[in-house]
């Protein structure tokens, strides 16, 4: 547009060269040059002050734009490294907030008040067989579950005992979530995917009586009788690291049907919500109690056998379970139902479960999470950022860590 104008002022200017009004023309020309600049300037003064660059290489003049709230199915907006600052924007991209050198996710930028006939739950499935889970756990129940009506802990049959003992602090020191909280059991066969299932079975789809928030017209099932507007599933693979209730807020502004953590671009260019953290909204979690719960047990042989000729042989079940039931989850789901607020990998393909640089740059733009599965990642976070593994920990003794 301002190429435009220019062009159009200057071939005015040119055709009444010989007359005195040229030189108003002239004076036109020049005084739309200026105005020109004076908006593009003040556009980039407005936009360098909304976003600041973090301290990973980027300067405080340069727009710096988030790579995260990416909608299904447009292919990946990330396009900064931690030490380069070109980024696509995004409209539906959260603001953040620098404190203490650390960026922190700013719920009132893109907030949406829980109405009061709304119920929320959230599901965690643990295997608490070591310190940084139970860490993580703790984490989670401390820092993410403030917004929520009601918690469930869903736990391996087998780990009956680490997890009362675990129960047993949480009540001490988390009264306010105990107040909340169920724990069920389950001899589990399908990992996560299981331990959710079994417990939304339990929780969400069990009732008789159909939700009086439930306007939607879809074919009687069980799956239409959910007493939860919202939904989180979780596992113990990460732990908390900032208090916050971005995951409800933001599900609720966009109306979305399913939000994820982190998503991929990667296989196929098909877009994957990773399942570490998701929330769903009552459409999304009958979908997924339809079309994921329902999946028989899954077996590379049979339901993958792609996975032979690529993956060693302890992986490939594990593989199929994650192509089934999250990578293929978005197939259910309409265009702009869902959302992935974090990229899971920068340009140069590296995860941020894997990479501490790439994970300390999430962390400048309000990443809330830190991996804890993998321990030599977890050894990393632990002397670069300490402070971070101790913020939704404070009920716990430090032995942890060792």
């Amino acid at each position: 547009l301002s190429g435009a104008v220019v062009l159009y002022n200057i071939e005015r200017v040119l055709h009444h060269a010989n007359s005195v009004i040229s030189v108003m023309k002239l004076m036109d020309f020049l005084t739309v040059c200026l105005v020109a600049c004076g908006i593009m300037a003040s556009l980039q003064l407005i936009t360098s002050t909304i976003i600041h660059a973090d301290s990973s290489g980027c300067h405080s003049g340069e727009v710096a734009l988030l790579p995260n709230l990416v909608l299904l199915p447009r292919s990946s907006s990330h396009d900064c490294e931690h030490n380069n600052c070109t980024r696509r924007p995004h409209p539906r991209r959260n603001q953040y907030h620098q404190t203490n050198n650390n960026a922190t996710i700013d719920n009132t930028i893109a907030s949406n008040p829980k109405p009061s006939s709304h119920r929320s739950l959230m599901i965690i499935a643990i295997y608490p067989n070591s310190p940084r889970k139970i860490a993580a756990l703790w984490s989670q129940l401390e820092c993410f579950s403030q917004s929520f009506d009601d918690v469930v802990i869903s736990s391996p049959v087998h780990l009956h005992n680490e997890t009362t003992n675990f129960l047993r602090l949480v009540e001490t020191k988390l009264p306010e979530v105990w107040k909340k909280l169920k724990v069920k059991f389950y001899i589990n066969d399908r990992h996560d995917m299981g331990l959710w299932c079994d417990a939304l079975d339990d929780e969400a789809f069990s009732r008789d009586v159909p939700h009086e928030n439930d306007t939607t017209d879809n074919p009687p099932t069980d799956s239409n009788n959910i007493p939860y507007d919202e939904i989180m599933l979780i596992n113990d693979s990460i732990i908390a690291m900032e208090n916050t209730d971005v995951f409800l807020t933001t599900l609720r502004t966009n109306r979305l049907s399913l939000l994820s953590l982190n998503y991929r671009n990667e296989t196929n260019r098909k877009y994957w919500l990773e399942s570490p953290l998701r929330v769903f909204d009552r459409k999304g979690i009958r979908l997924f109690s339809r079309n994921i719960c329902r999946m028989r047990s899954i077996r590379w042989r049979r339901d993958c056998p792609h996975v032979g000729k690529i993956y060693r042989p302890s992986e490939r079940d594990k593989r199929c379970v994650v192509e089934k039931t999250e990578i293929d989850l978005v197939d259910y789901f309409e265009e702009g139902e869902v959302m992935g607020l974090f990229s899971a990998t920068n340009e140069k393909g590296e995860a941020w479960i894997d990479t501490i640089e790439y994970w300390e740059y999430l962390r400048g733009v309000g990443f809330p999470v830190g991996k804890v599965s993998r321990a030599r990642m977890f050894q990393r976070i632990k002397a670069s950022r300490r402070e971070d593994l101790l913020r939704c920990t404070a009920g716990l003794r430090t032995e942890w860590l060792d």
